[in-house]
């Protein structure tokens, strides 16, 4: 194979990401690291190669101090970009499979315990008794925010492009769209149809007051679209981890909390009451169970030795 022709490759499989809409972030990082392995290919191997030998010497020469997690992150698009090529005849070998994954140690997640949401809900709920004027809109949001993050298990990007339209009250669900446009149904759990009413009549209160808080999204940004003048957008992912951040520290949590660990708390208290995993791998957007039970082997397995343990029965049939 030449350079030229791997490099021609490489941008068909990226117009395919594209086409299978696979989020910008998954791009960017695939390309950006097959470019990496290209450039190796290159400066090692020259301009003509047998592709299979040279892609192998490029994984075995991944820089061995990095992470197992890095060496995953650098060697996960080369095996989908080999399957790519073998798909399209380019090459005669998926050979994909002699790379392998390295196990990763992985530090157990941190998420909040019972007390510790019970002191953040204490202060978004005492903070929004105490405010006034447009400040009401602050605090009933973040109220709306904390809440809706903890009891959907949502991403953050999920949670900010989430719409008034896309919550069904009367059914009891909210249509979310996730990672490459991909659109689930999450339950509308009793609590947060209570928030969300609230937040919806404050918000009434507050536009018939005379302040301008009307948008399509729950949660919108407070700057201005540049084009219509108006504050019609959604805040960023960014914002939703500055406000969860800020929380935590009010509440005086030492522990490094994020949206992402708002979603582990909804997986792990998930799978410590016994919800199917099927039901918890599909509300979290997993696009398989195995995918689930990967990142949460510790706690289900844990979870699985309790119950089954607890059927063993010493005591003779009678």
């Amino acid at each position: 194979m030449t350079i030229e022709e791997i490099k021609k490759y490489l941008e068909q499989y990226i117009k395919k990401l594209e086409s299978d809409k696979k989020s910008s972030l998954t791009i960017n990082s695939y390309s950006y690291n097959l470019k990496r392995m290209i450039k190796y290919i290159e400066e090692k191997h020259g301009t003509n190669f047998n592709v299979k030998t040279a892609i192998l010497d490029y994984v075995d020469n991944i820089d061995n101090t990095y992470k197992p997690t890095t060496i995953n992150t650098y060697r996960a698009p080369v095996r989908e970009f080999i399957s790519f090529m073998k798909s399209r005849e380019y090459i005669s070998e998926d050979f994909g499979g002699n790379i392998g994954v390295l196990k990763e140690d992985k530090p157990p997640k941190e998420v909040l315990e019972p007390k510790e949401i019970e002191t953040i809900f204490g202060i978004l709920v005492s903070e929004l008794k105490e405010a006034t004027g447009y400040n009401v809109f602050f605090k009933a949001r973040n109220l709306a925010l904390f809440n809706y993050l903890l009891e959907t298990g949502v991403r953050r990007g999920e949670s900010v492009i989430v719409k008034w339209n896309d919550i069904d009250f009367i059914n009891n669900q909210i249509r979310v769209v996730g990672k490459g446009n991909k659109t689930r149904i999450v339950p509308l759990r009793p609590d947060l149809k209570q928030q969300l009413y609230m937040y919806r009549d404050i918000l009434e209160q507050l536009n018939d007051a005379g302040y301008n808080v009307k948008s399509e999204y729950l949660f919108r940004s407070e700057k201005r679209n540049k084009v219509t003048k108006e504050k019609d957008r959604p805040m960023t992912g960014r914002n939703v981890a500055l406000i969860i951040k800020g929380l935590i520290k009010k509440a005086g949590i030492k522990k490094d909390i994020s949206p992402h660990n708002l979603r582990h708390n909804f997986a792990s208290y998930g799978v410590k009451n016994g919800a199917s995993y099927v039901s918890i791998a599909d509300t979290l957007g997993h696009a398989t169970v195995s995918t689930f039970t990967n990142i949460y082997a510790h706690e289900i397995s844990l979870e699985e030795k309790k119950k089954e343990i607890g059927k063993i029965n010493f005591k003779l049939d009678e």
